[in-house]
């Protein structure tokens, strides 16, 4: 649906700012998609832009927890990468220290302070 059609449906004009949320409304919200354009129009005419403005608040907020979930499984694939290169390394040196223990070189015990 275009903003014109919309307008005629809905008998008024919206500007361009309302247009852009009630768009954002159509295409996010899964109510309103799967009820259709018709849906939309309905809930304008009874409630004006009051309900277009909450759902669209919801539907930026969804927005924002989707990239923010992207960004941390994006983190957690770092970590389990480096939780990954620690390990190889915690292996060498047991496999380092094993080696000297079997050869009858006892390593000294670091002190960490």
């Amino acid at each position: 649906m275009i903003q014109l059609e919309f307008e005629n449906r809905a008998g008024c004009k919206v500007t361009d700012e309302e247009w852009h949320k009630i768009e954002q409304v159509m295409m996010n919200a899964k109510p309103v998609r799967s009820a259709g354009a018709g849906k939309i129009i309905d809930l304008y005419q009874r409630f004006g832009m009051e309900v277009i403005n909450m759902m669209y608040e919801m539907v930026e907020e969804r927005s924002r927890f989707i990239d923010e979930i992207g960004e941390l499984r994006h983190e957690r694939t770092d970590i389990l990468k480096a939780n990954q290169k620690l390990r190889g390394f915690r292996d060498t040196i047991l496999k380092a220290y094993k080696e000297a223990e079997a050869e009858g070189n006892r390593p000294k015990k670091a002190i960490i302070s």
